[in-house]
């Protein structure tokens, strides 16, 4: 395999038109086609076909002259049509033993002939009419069954080139080097047919173009194309005009594709009988409706076969490589078919990728199957206990842990940003920076969540006691575990959740590319390592992070990937629903470490450089630019426009669901009747408060007089920028429980006995801003009594961990340093204001839309903030909200 890049710079605004791209390749593939029958019509005069395997031990593995001569061709042609494309092709460019004394011959491409094949593609969709070069790769596969080739089957012969768009494929083109005109058709000799290629583009209403053409009566199928005459039946090994499963080859009747068979008449393509995964799979493909099977060799071939009609799932061998489903992949969906692993996984095809195998098989669907068969067939291929085998061989290849302790596996999840699997080497490599350094691992169902906007797994990680990392005769060797890693995984397309956002609210969705773009170059920063050092408090510090972060229109295919130190219960952490008095004082010394270390902020601003923590202080430089220029996600900049007209309303509807709680508490001191009105108090200080917060205006920008509107003078927002200048800081921007670990044997006083995780919305921000969240977010209703006697004493405990903290990372030289700094009475009367700031979007987006009923079914779960979850603290927030409004004279 070589991958090919060329060393020219692509400039990341060049951008080609896919018909452009793909009418390219339809005449590239007739290239490849007429130097392979060349080859073949040597070997028809009587010239040995020289040829060798690449594998002693695979005999699919055959290298011929076809294949380095083909992908001559097609690279050439990429290369001349479109320098700095990115190309992974099947054989090594560095071997030119098959291209001596050779000559190639030109290419027939014309641009009648480009424009031709541009026509026949039709209209290509929005967003694929015009790519970034920088975000193309094409897969070249110059001879897809070179076995069948060597062997004489030549109708079984493709050149596929398979186009991918950001790791999608999304235009493939079939060459058929040895079909006569037509996609059903053979030739005799088979040197002498005119060849034909079959293409398309995902989205395309033409679907696949070169399907329609209809072979002459007397023309056999290439469907047809096995079995030798009088031979034994089931008996591929035919000569290259033979025809293979006579007797399943009829041609379509029309150009709709395929005949839709029932669910019961279904056929299978495959040749791969004795591989015990793929005996399991026929089994469980019959109990859904697939009793036949039709031998095909080749991949590509495999898919044609699905693609004319003649079958309706193809089944590959264990050997595959990306470039043998690229553009196989993109062919079948644009009938509405589907390919993906034996697990289910869709197949992800980046020029970044460093594993192109196709590990865990493949598995075709035409667009003739429907979705909620597939989806049955792959779920219970999931459970079946020969195709776990093969899962287990890419995660255990020593054997190591026994089959009994064997969990069901986060496939899915356990694969990094470009759709690898990890392996036990390249953990190793990652962790230990050797591939040795891992012998084995899991990523147990158990220990994986799916959030809407993230996936994550714990990663347990086992060496051989062995030394030498050898399995001893007779059983397996007892693992020896390592400390576990935990994996962080978004990739927006594989989440429904944020495939639909991308549609509903692709503002939001831009906001989330941003969020965790700023993560990933947190967590890689030596400002973090630092303050792990430091502070006493631990942070998940990365082995590794990836990211691929879009910007402009499409946000969806970002990605980001974080391997990561992991609180593992093993070692004692524990994750709490809701936090209890001690973890609550735990969690807010915590915090006022972060505040201090990076206190001023990085952004820039007017706190003098002398009153910086050392974080600012040392790499303040190094982060501006990297976090967000303010923190969180609710200022009013990030939330959809209208939020504050809507506040009034939605404080009157959360009112009306809580009526008779307020009732039966009265020391809420909220009364349904008498409150109309404080949604609208709160709306009309949202500016004000957005700003004083956040230290920007309504549209993320430096605030003026003229953008926070009526009412609002310049000498106004220069008191509220000064009062945000006076707290600013670098905030955590979601500070809650589900984001905070704890040791279970720590005490109090400890604060390595706090972990904090998830950095999405770190930026410069007032330090009461993640203690008002935090407040908010995270208590238990026992650490936060209705009559608010507790919420002194929390303020407190912050406030003095904040001093302490400054002494102790250089903001103050000494204790009455720090508090002159920064006193009580200026961080409470922040605390409040961006209390109600917050309060903006716990009306309006997160209490709103429930009823009392689901935040009561939500008791207990890790999930959801506390408000969300909690009767009593949903009441305590809310009466917060009136409070501090009267105590700042507002209400």
């Amino acid at each position: 395999m070589a991958n090919v890049e060329s060393t020219d710079k692509i400039d990341k605004m060049e951008e080609v038109p896919l018909a452009e791209l793909v009418a390219v390749c339809v005449t590239l593939a007739e290239d490849a086609g007429a130097v392979i029958r060349a080859v073949q019509r040597e070997r028809e005069e009587g010239s040995d076909l020289v040829a060798e395997l690449k594998d002693a031990d695979d005999p699919r593995s055959w290298l011929s002259k076809a294949d380095q001569r083909a992908q001559h061709v097609v690279v050439r042609g990429l290369r001349a049509r479109f320098p700095g494309l990115a190309i992974v092709a099947e054989e090594d460019l560095g071997d030119e033993a098959y291209l001596q004394g050779w000559k190639p011959p030109p290419t027939s491409s014309t641009p009648a002939k480009e424009a031709d094949a541009r026509a026949r593609l039709g209209e290509v969709p929005f967003p694929l009419t015009e790519l970034s070069l920088a975000d193309v790769c094409v897969f070249v596969d110059p001879v897809d069954g070179t076995r069948e080739f060597v062997e004489g089957r030549v109708m079984a012969c493709q050149t596929l080139l398979g186009i991918s768009w950001r790791g999608k494929p999304v235009a493939g083109v079939m060459g058929l080097p040895f079909h006569d005109a037509t996609p059903y058709a053979a030739a005799t000799p088979a040197s002498s047919a005119r060849g034909h290629t079959v293409y398309g583009a995902v989205g395309c209403a033409s679907g696949v173009v070169g399907l329609a053409e209809k072979a002459a009566e007397s023309a056999p199928s290439a469907g047809e194309e096995g079995r030798k005459e009088g031979g034994k039946e089931g008996d591929s090994r035919g000569g290259p005009d033979t025809h293979e499963a006579r007797g399943h080859g009829k041609k379509p009747k029309s150009s709709s594709l395929f005949p839709l068979r029932p669910a019961g008449e279904w056929i299978v393509a495959t040749t791969d009988s004795k591989t015990p995964a793929l005996v399991a799979a026929l089994a469980v493909l019959r109990e859904h409706g697939v009793p036949k099977t039709l031998p095909v060799g080749a991949c590509g071939n495999k898919v044609l076969k699905l693609l004319t009609g003649e079958a309706d799932v193809a089944l590959f061998n264990l050997g595959t490589c990306l470039w043998d489903t690229c553009a196989p992949r993109a062919l079948l969906e644009c009938q509405g078919g589907e390919l993906g692993s034996l697990f289910g996984c869709p197949i992800e095809h980046f020029s970044e990728s460093k594993d192109v195998k196709n590990r865990l098989g493949v598995l075709c669907f035409s667009g003739g199957v429907p979705v909620a068969s597939r989806q049955a067939a792959w779920a219970q291929l999931r459970g079946t206990e020969e195709v776990q085998l093969v899962l287990r061989k890419v995660m255990d290849p020593k054997g190591l842990i026994p089959p009994e302790a064997w969990r069901p596996q986060a496939v899915d999840v356990m694969r990094d940003a470009n759709g690898d699997l990890f392996t036990p080497a390249s953990l190793g490599v990652l962790i230990s920076g050797t591939s040795s350094g891992v012998d084995a691992f899991t990523a147990d169902e158990a220990d994986t969540v799916r959030y809407k906007m993230s996936y994550a797994c714990r990663l347990r990680l086992y060496k051989a006691d062995d030394p030498a990392g050898k399995v001893p005769e007779g059983s397996p060797a007892a693992p020896a575990a390592l400390p576990s890693a935990f994996y962080k995984r978004i990739v927006f397309r594989d989440m429904p959740y944020a495939v639909a956002k991308s549609v509903q609210h692709p503002f939001k969705m831009r906001r989330d590319v941003a969020s965790a773009t700023v993560e990933a170059s947190f967590l890689s920063s030596p400002a973090l390592v630092r303050f792990a050092e430091t502070s006493g408090v631990r942070i998940a510090l990365p082995h590794h992070t990836q990211q691929y972060p879009v910007t402009g229109n499409h946000p969806l295919d970002a990605r980001f990937c974080s391997l990561l130190q992991d609180f593992a219960p093993a070692d004692g952490w524990v994750q709490k629903p809701l936090l209890d008095e001690e973890h609550m004082l735990l969690s807010l010394a915590a915090f006022a470490q972060f505040h201090a270390f990076f206190w001023g902020g990085v952004a820039g601003g007017s706190n003098p450089a002398k009153c910086a923590g050392e974080g600012v202080k040392l790499y303040g430089e190094g982060l501006r630019g990297q976090l967000w220029t303010t923190g969180t996600y609710w200022d009013l900049a990030k939330q959809p426009g209208g939020q504050v007209a809507k506040i009034a309303e939605s404080w009157r509807g959360v009112l009306g669901k809580f009526s008779a709680e307020f009732a039966r508490y009265p020391e809420c001191g909220v009364a349904a009747e008498d409150d109309q009105r404080l949604g609208e108090v709160i709306a009309e200080q949202a500016v004000r408060n957005c700003v004083a917060t956040h230290g920007v205006g309504p549209d993320g920008r430096q605030p003026t007089a003229g953008s926070c509107g009526r009412g609002a003078s310049e000498e106004a927002v220069a008191a509220w920028l000064a009062e945000f200048e006076a707290g600013r800081t670098v905030i955590h921007g979601d500070s809650k429980a589900a984001n905070i670990f704890f040791k279970e044997d720590g005490r109090p006083s400890d604060r390595s006995s706090v972990g904090l995780i998830d950095y999405q919305w770190t930026g410069d921000g007032l330090c009461a801003t993640d203690i008002a969240y935090f407040m908010a977010a995270s208590p238990s209703p026992a650490a936060v009594p209705l009559d608010g006697s507790k919420d002194q004493y929390y303020l407190r405990h912050y406030h003095t961990s904040l001093l302490h903290a400054f002494v102790q990372h250089r903001v103050a030289a000494t204790p009455e340093a720090a508090e002159a700094l920064y006193p009580f009475a200026t961080f409470e009367s922040h605390y409040q204001t961006a209390f109600l700031d917050l309060s903006r979007v716990i009306l309006c987006d997160h209490l709103s839309p429930l009823t009392l009923d689901v935040i009561r079914s939500r008791e207990g779960k890790q999930g959801f903030n506390a408000y969300n979850k909690s009767v009593p603290v949903a009441l305590w927030v809310l009466s917060k909200m009136k409070e501090f409004l009267r105590k700042k004279g507002l209400y």
